[in-house]
């Protein structure tokens, strides 16, 4: 019988990277420093894939990544829809945001993120700094959720930023999501110190609140706050490594399995 260490070990590593979002790491199948969009759509581009929203070398999180800058017309948002989407998922991705203005009695955007689900509904989720006096360029950034009428503070000063290019302080976040009765989600994000800063479960949703019925049908990954006043060259985003995973049920029945045959097996002990 499958022991209990076994049992835990498997519970523990109960999720897979299914293959549910296509190219989230931007490169060629030969790994090369030659990127490919194939499978997500390029919102601002006249096709949907566009090499000029691609950065390579010191620029790139790995390889090759996904350059998010408001600059340029060909360098824009990033989806893709989901064919057969789960209503309980992991996502994960690596980024990082760029400035070279210090926060100073103004308010900048990053990155925003949609997750849609089946009911037009979606999490909004946005990398953001406030407006405040005083402050440097490598202060870090906050993460907000918009509930439908107003944004709310998820996780304060928890993401790195860079003032480099070829200096990038690379950060990783994952969302925890479940579209239920009631739905819930858990932002947590490790930043370039290896800090992780994680949210509590948020239960509030853009649009349509989603219901049992409901699945991820879209990640798009908008540049739309990208900003700074009229001007949009002091802030970019590299994006990169996007990753869904789901539960698997396979894994849970073993480790249940595992957890009963040791406590059969203390039950024996005690006899």
């Amino acid at each position: 019988m499958i022991g209990w260490a076994a049992g835990l070990a498997l519970l523990a590593g109960s999720t897979i990277h299914a293959a549910i979002i296509t190219n989230g790491d931007f490169e060629s199948t030969t790994a090369t420093a030659t990127a490919t969009f194939n499978g997500w759509q390029e919102l601002v581009g006249a096709t949907p894939t566009d090499v000029a929203s691609a950065v390579t070398g010191s620029n790139a999180i790995t390889t090759t990544s996904a350059l998010m800058q408001a600059a340029s017309s060909g360098n824009g948002d990033l989806k893709q829809s989901v064919a057969s989407g789960p209503s309980q998922f992991r996502l994960e991705f690596d980024f990082a945001i760029y400035t070279d203005r210090p926060r100073a009695s103004y308010s900048t955007g990053f990155l925003q993120l949609y997750v849609k689900h089946a009911t037009n509904g979606q999490a909004q989720i946005r990398v953001t700094r406030p407006s405040a006096s005083g402050g440097a360029a490598t202060d870090p950034a906050d993460v907000v959720v918009y509930t439908g009428s107003a944004d709310l503070l998820a996780l304060d000063d928890a993401v790195s930023v860079s003032t480099s290019l070829t200096d990038l302080k690379v950060n990783h976040m994952t969302i925890d999501m479940v579209y239920g009765a009631p739905s819930s989600y858990v932002i947590s994000v490790r930043d370039a110190d290896g800090v992780t800063h994680t949210s509590s479960s948020l239960t509030q949703f853009t649009g349509v609140v989603s219901n049992a019925g409901s699945k991820l049908t879209e990640l798009d990954f908008n540049r739309g706050y990208l900003s700074y006043h009229s001007t949009y060259s002091h802030t970019t985003a590299v994006l990169d490594n996007v990753t869904v995973s789901v539960p698997e049920p396979g894994a849970m029945a073993l480790a249940i399995l595992g957890l009963t045959g040791a406590m059969g097996l203390l039950r024996r002990r005690r006899r």
